[in-house]
Parts: C-alpha cells; structure tokens; sequence
C-alpha cells in the first residue's frame, strides 16, 4: 500500500519539460451535465435508503469541494464522490485535490461510478476504498485504452 500512495504522490511535485506537455481536449460542459445528472441519479438512491441526513452539495450550483455528497448513516457522517459515464466505460478520473481528500479522508470516503446514466437502467459501481479496492485488483490506475489526460488526474479502471 506504503508503495502505491509514494508512486502517486509525485503529482504536482515536478514539472515536465515545455516540449512534453500538451493541452487535453474536453468538453466541460458537457462534462458538467454527465456529472449532473449522475448526481441527480444518487441523489435519489440516497433520499430512497432514508439515512439520517443527505445533503447534495452541488444540487443548486458546483461548490467545487473534492466531495458531492455528505451523507449520514448509523450516525456515521460520510463523503461522498460521485463520477459517471453516459457508456458502459467504467474509467473514471479524480483530480489531485479529491485523490488528496481522499487520503486525509479515508475512513468515511466513499466513491460512486454511474455508468449508462442516460439508459433506462444505469448501472452503479460503489467503491468502499480506492487503495484496498486496488489492493484486492477490483480497481487499477490506468486506462484501457490510449487517452490524453489533464494535469493533475489520476485515471482510475473498475474491473468486475
């Protein structure tokens, strides 16, 4: 574990040469609305298992905190993330400052992947640990196919 936390921790620490970097393309509005309505998606799997306090931080407008949800269970309060594919592609990014909330946050963080949010039945990936689910080879930090990433991402693979 001590091995897989030192090998991302460089993120950030070190600049690449000019001539290595390149811009990544995306769509962030449309990146934006596919977080949207995965969140909407949770948002109502939540309020259905009736625990004590769901409070959707980025229901009216983005708060830009490494979590979207702070959820109580069994008087237990949590941090949730949320992240989603309009595919079946269960690949995912967190940015530096979520993998880093994640690490000072580890006991009461927890991840949900939607995948197929606009089919009739999207399928949701809940992931109790990022490091043990790596440990355990449900989840990698690599890709399966060949992608540009921004800055500051680490590109996480769920494999069932």
């Amino acid at each position: 574990m001590d091995s897989i936390v030192k090998q991302i921790s460089f993120i950030g620490k070190e600049k690449s040469n000019e001539k290595d970097e390149f811009e990544a393309n995306e769509d962030e509005e449309r990146n934006r609305f596919i977080g949207y309505q995965c969140e909407k998606h949770i948002n109502s799997v939540f309020i259905n298992n009736k625990w004590e306090k769901v409070n959707w931080l980025n229901e009216n407008a983005e708060q830009n905190k490494p979590y979207d949800f702070e959820v109580t269970v069994s008087g237990v309060n949590y941090f949730i993330e949320c992240k989603g594919s309009t595919s079946n592609s269960k690949e995912f990014f967190l940015t530096k400052n979520e993998w880093l909330f994640y690490l000072a946050n580890r006991k009461n963080y927890r991840l949900y992947f939607v995948s197929e949010i606009n089919s009739q039945n999207p399928t949701i990936h809940r992931i109790e640990d990022l490091l043990k689910d790596m440990e355990e080879g449900k989840l990698i930090p690599c890709s399966s196919v060949n992608r540009k990433v921004k800055a500051d991402r680490i590109l996480f693979q769920i494999i069932n």
